[in-house]
């Protein structure tokens, strides 16, 4: 017979079964790592997730060299530009590298460097003489007028970037400067070798008046000329042509007139009478030969225009006596080419005196009848055009202005070539740099 259960038996079963429950294996799950600290976020960024709105943080990305040193500056980084190629040492040169005085000088200019093509590159110049920018590596630029220096500047650059800027004087020509002594006036003193001799050339083109005569005489007083040579381009009476001379002769100097302008009948020799005559054939005061110290002094008759046979042949006796003179200065009042626009004889045929000066080792040929000063050549001989001492100065052919009124000095030293000097009128003490071509038809100036 069956017995009922009982509540102790009950209990007894459960604790079988929980018993059976323990013992049995249980797979071992995986344990989570720990999650690393949060960094502390803003208050707007809590409230942001706490409503569901906030976006996923970003990571900053590292910041560059030049980023910070932007930030540094507050200005913006620009973008890396185009390497350039090295030049591989530029040079540039301008020929001729002076200019011309008082004429147009068309100058070449050029760039060159090694290892990088021309077309590479864009090089620009500026002439300084405001006629605009030049682009290009090789070309050609007329400077006009030869008024003044220039200042060229060339720019080279690449992709329209400058890599390379210069500037270079061109300035114009100049005469030498020679050392002065520190006198109360600048000219240099009267050369004092033996057998020197400094001459006064006076060119005047219209009568002087009463304060011009006493320029004369200040000009006169303050070269200490051994011998003064009164041109007369003007017409003047015997009379006036005395009063002169006396006066720029006054102090015992020796004057002598050349008269190239016409007058009337008697006019004074001055004191070439009074000078050794050379040779025979004189006619004072329009031809003769004097002797001035070691120097010979040949002046030729202008009365007559045209060929004159004997006038050459006169010449040339002339010269062939005085080939032991130190030196010998020709004077006419025709030049071989006109030195300004007016309208004077000259001398003809040209080609045949040019030999016969050239034969005759002349030292220097004066021709006045043109109001300008200039010193230089024409082909071999020397010459002197000995300015404007009264009346109005005239340019130079193919020059814009006219000089100053201005004289001649001439300084002759045996064994030296001469040298000539040209004295203000203003300034009687002043030795005057007058700026003069380089050319002027074919008469070329002396270097």
């Amino acid at each position: 017979m069956r017995r009922p259960a009982t509540p102790a038996s009950g209990a007894a079963l459960l604790l079988t079964l929980a018993f059976l429950v323990c013992s049995c294996p249980r797979k071992e799950e995986p344990v989570p790592e720990p999650a690393p600290p949060a960094e502390r976020q803003a208050p707007e960024d809590v409230a942001q997730q706490q409503a569901g709105t906030a976006e996923p943080p970003v990571a900053p990305a590292a910041p560059r060299p030049d980023d910070a040193a932007a930030e540094d500056s507050g200005t913006a980084v620009p973008e890396a530009p185009a390497e350039v190629p090295p030049l591989g040492g530029i040079s540039w040169s301008t020929v001729p590298a002076l200019l011309d005085v008082m004429r147009d000088t068309v100058v070449r200019l050029d760039v060159s460097w090694t290892g990088v093509p021309d077309e590479d590159y864009e090089c620009r110049f500026d002439p300084g003489d405001r006629s605009g920018l030049r682009t290009g590596c090789h070309l050609e630029h007329r400077f006009a007028g030869g008024l003044a220096d220039r200042v060229v500047s060339l720019s080279v650059l690449f992709q329209g970037r400058e890599v390379f800027s210069e500037n270079r004087s061109l300035p114009l020509e100049r005469l030498p400067v020679r050392e002065l002594p520190a006198e109360t006036s600048m000219l240099p003193p009267r050369p004092v070798e033996e057998g020197a001799v400094r001459m006064l050339f006076l060119p005047l083109y219209a009568l002087p008046t009463e304060q011009d005569g006493a320029t004369l005489r200040a000009a006169a007083d303050i070269a200490a000329a051994d011998l003064v040579a009164v041109l007369f381009n003007t017409e003047v009476s015997a009379e006036a042509a005395q009063v002169l001379l006396q006066a720029v002769g006054s102090g015992g100097r020796r004057v002598v007139p050349v008269y190239c302008g016409g007058g009337s009948g008697g006019l004074p020799a001055g004191d070439a009478l009074d000078l050794l005559m050379h040779g025979s054939g004189a006619d004072l005061p329009y031809r003769a030969g004097l002797l001035v110290g070691s120097t010979l002094l040949v002046l030729l008759d202008s009365r007559r225009s045209g060929v004159v046979l004997d006038e050459e042949k006169w010449l040339v006796d002339q010269l062939a006596l005085g080939k032991v003179a130190a030196h010998r200065i020709v004077v006419s009042c025709r030049p071989f080419e006109p030195w300004t626009a007016r309208q004077a004889p000259e001398l003809a045929p040209r080609y045949r005196y040019y030999e016969k000066l050239l034969r005759g080792d002349v030292s220097l040929l004066v021709s006045s009848s043109h109001p300008a000063f200039f010193s230089g050549a024409y082909g071999q001989v020397p010459v002197l055009s000995p300015g404007c001492a009264t009346g109005a100065p005239e340019p130079l052919l193919s020059t814009p202005a006219a000089q100053p009124r201005a004289a001649s000095i001439v300084d002759l030293v045996p064994g030296q070539p001469p040298r000539v000097l040209a004295i203000s009128l203003e300034h009687p003490g002043d030795s005057l740099e007058i700026v003069v071509p380089s050319k002027v038809g074919n008469y070329e100036r002396r270097k």
